[in-house]
């Protein structure tokens, strides 16, 4: 099973992300992670 959680609080957006061991590889996962941030992030500032 896969858990996501996400809160905004004081401007910051907070992420958690859970699921059984060996159910993920979390070096992959934390990279498709930051790369989709990084888009949002570019579209957001209008760097499309």
């Amino acid at each position: 099973s896969l858990t996501i959680s996400m809160l905004s609080y004081m401007g910051k957006l907070r992420l958690a992300v859970g699921g059984e061991q060996g159910f993920l590889d979390s070096d992959a996962m934390t990279g498709c992670f930051e790369e989709a941030f990084a888009k949002i992030l570019d579209a957001v500032r209008g760097k499309r």
